[in-house]
């Protein structure tokens, strides 16, 4: 079952996100995809996000009732972001930068947007030069009209993801976890 959220919510999200960039643009936040090259002064970041429901984690995000999930994820230097829709695996694989990144949010919507689920996350990550760096697994655990994050560290068995989705992605992987801030 999804959290009904009005439109406001949303919106305020990704207000506090800093203003999205277009992607694609040299410099930005982009999702990775088969093909690209990553220049030595950039990077990889790569994790998942799993849902759970009253701390039982569903095996995909479909059998959630999900048609999308997607994460806010916004540069700090530059405040300029980028919504990344996240795979029926939960598997994202973001191109950019070196510096420190935040994801500010995600946002969930069910088939026929007939109910959506939004809400802040608020972790950091620092995306490093050359190294495709393993961010975690981030589990959004609904609780009735709340819900509970927790980032575990799954790196021995994630780490051979990206030689395995991108056969031209030749760069050392390293742990480079999201460091969740407290709630409110």
């Amino acid at each position: 079952m999804w959290v009904n959220t009005h439109a406001a919510v949303w919106m305020a999200l990704l207000l506090a996100a800093g203003a999205m960039g277009l992607g694609g643009c040299p410099g930005h936040v982009m999702e990775l995809r088969e093909g690209m090259s990553v220049p030595v002064t950039e990077g990889v970041a790569f994790g998942r996000v799993k849902v759970a429901v009253d701390g039982v984690v569903k095996r995909s995000l479909a059998p959630y009732g999900l048609g999308t999930l997607g994460l806010a994820i916004v540069s700090e230097a530059t405040e300029r972001g980028e919504f990344v829709i996240l795979a029926g695996d939960g598997v994202f694989f973001l191109h950019l930068p070196a510096g420190r990144y935040r994801i500010a949010g995600f946002e969930g919507m069910a088939p026929h947007a007939s109910s959506s689920a939004a809400g802040r996350i608020a972790g950091v990550f620092d995306a490093t030069p050359g190294t495709a760096c393993y961010l975690g697994t981030l589990v959004l655990d609904f609780r009735g009209s709340s819900y509970d994050l927790s980032v575990a560290d799954d790196f021995a068995a994630d780490r051979g993801l990206p030689r395995t989705r991108f056969s031209n992605l030749d760069l050392p992987v390293g742990r480079c976890l999201i460091a969740l801030e407290a709630r409110r």
